[in-house]
């Protein structure tokens, strides 16, 4: 199975590296969420975020992906769902104030990638 979460960093005017998520193709339902859409989400973020090269593009990117960012906590499974509400209160706060700074620990991220590169 392919590397599902994958790590992009994102420079920003401050310094900050943002670490975002990734992911692929699985359809297994872990704990009451929706492995599938959760990570269908992922590559949506993935997807919106790939080029971002300054923190007015980043403030710009996440501004736009509120509703992918809601799919991705609605998807998340059980023993993950703190994790992904944790992530979309780091982008909320990160679109809020234009701190980045949470993103440079990519913990949140490596747990994401752990669960959609199972089986």
């Amino acid at each position: 199975m392919s590397h599902i979460f994958t790590r992009i960093p994102i420079v920003l005017a401050l310094g900050a590296s943002v670490a975002l998520a990734a992911c692929g193709d699985d359809s297994d339902n872990a704990g009451g969420g929706d492995v599938a859409a959760f990570c269908a989400a992922g590559q949506s973020i993935e997807s919106a975020t790939a080029n971002i090269d300054s923190q007015e593009a980043a403030l710009v990117a996440f501004s736009d992906l509120g509703p992918v960012i809601e799919d991705l906590v609605d998807n998340a499974p059980d023993d993950i769902a703190d994790d992904a509400t944790a992530f979309a209160d780091h982008v909320n706060e990160a679109v809020e104030t234009g701190d980045f700074t949470a993103f440079e620990d990519d913990t949140i991220v490596a747990r994401f990638d752990a669960l959609c590169t199972e089986g």
